[in-house]
């Protein structure tokens, strides 16, 4: 079996947990507005608590970046790879690859999927901001936003092989496609 095979056929637990992220997402709109129902629409939700909110969301967008990228580094670098760095022949460099493809297309999944629910739940923490703001009475022009950010932040990260494979490919200087490509060890 190829490391590419793999890679695909892990996909499906981790486009499982997308859609119930994403949809979670839905859920909690379709709550408040069921919610809003019962609210005589009377109170008034402060600018400074709008601001305040969308500062946290702010925060949760960028975070949801740049702290699953540190993750997937730093777990990458604890289980290091056997590497192959062929020998240049005729000018040509082959690409270097993985000595055991499978299992590292394995760990990779494992760090992929781990990363993949850190950045959907930061995501789903900027449409949280937004339900918070409209369970408080704010309008729905001003914690819509959140929601159309957050659903935004989830479906950017659609699991895809790409998605799971790249990362690792890069914090290990190797690739699939040559480790498939080349006869077993």
């Amino acid at each position: 079996m190829k490391a590419r095979d793999v890679l695909e056929q892990a996909l499906r637990i981790p486009r499982i947990l997308w859609a119930a992220l994403t949809a979670s997402q839905g859920l909690l709109l379709v709550v408040l507005f069921v919610q809003r129902g019962h609210v005589d629409g009377s109170r008034v939700v402060p600018t400074i608590d709008v601001l305040m909110m969308g500062v946290g969301a702010v925060g949760c967008a960028v975070a949801s970046f740049i702290v699953p990228a540190r993750a997937y580094a730093q777990a990458a670098r604890q289980h290091p790879q056997e590497l192959v760095r062929p020998e240049p022949t005729g000018g040509y460099q082959p690409s270097v690859r993985f000595a055991h493809p499978v299992k590292a297309a394995q760990r990779a999944i494992a760090i992929g999927v781990t990363t993949l629910i850190l950045k959907m739940a930061l995501a789903e923490a900027v449409s949280l901001n937004g339900f918070a703001l409209g369970f408080l009475g704010a309008r729905p022009a001003e914690f819509l936003p959140f929601f159309a950010v957050g659903v935004v932040l989830a479906a950017v990260r659609f699991p895809t092989v790409a998605s799971l494979a790249r990362p690792y490919e890069l914090a290990h200087g190797a690739t699939f496609d040559a480790s498939d490509a080349a006869p077993p060890l």
